[in-house]
């Protein structure tokens, strides 16, 4: 097996110091990572571009948040606005012909969740019910309001 010189040669965060001993092998070196520690490592775990750092990186990684861009996936204003977009688009759902089926749209900002939240926000509380004013109107900022149950069910088509 031939030595390969990779002193100095940057591999993401780290730079080979020197070569220390064999292992199965393969030549294991010293490398200094940018955050000051040492770790060992073989050529190909540093040209295979899956190592790019002592592992400082990888914390990093883990700490920062990952697709959230709203945080309130599970929260009732997104079931709320789940349950608004399946009821009019998706002809599966057992209230599509109710809604969907006989015309009701939802204006566009609203099927974006964050163009929703930005409307219908102000004035939720969790015990309210979105009701649409003109029951035949569309899902928009102009014709949807919160209310009790009791005020939506009289706001019926029948």
């Amino acid at each position: 097996m031939r030595k390969k010189d990779i002193t100095g040669i940057r591999f993401g965060k780290l730079i080979p110091i020197k070569p220390v001993y064999r292992k199965w092998n393969k030549i294991i070196w010293e490398c200094l990572c940018d955050c000051g520690k040492k770790t060992f490592l073989s050529v190909g775990q540093l040209s295979s571009g899956r190592t790019i750092s002592c592992g400082c990186s990888k914390e990093s990684y883990i700490k920062t948040p990952r697709n959230k861009t709203h945080g309130l996936y599970h929260s009732p204003l997104y079931i709320v606005w789940k349950g608004m977009k399946a009821r009019c688009l998706n002809p599966k759902d057992p209230r599509y012909s109710r809604y969907g089926g006989r015309g009701i749209k939802i204006c566009l900002k609203w099927i974006d969740f964050k163009g929703f939240y930005e409307d219908m926000f102000p004035g939720y509380e969790k015990e309210l019910q979105i009701d649409r004013v003109d029951n035949n109107g569309n899902y928009c900022k102009e014709n949807c309001r919160w209310t009790t149950a009791k005020i939506n069910c009289n706001n019926r088509y029948y």
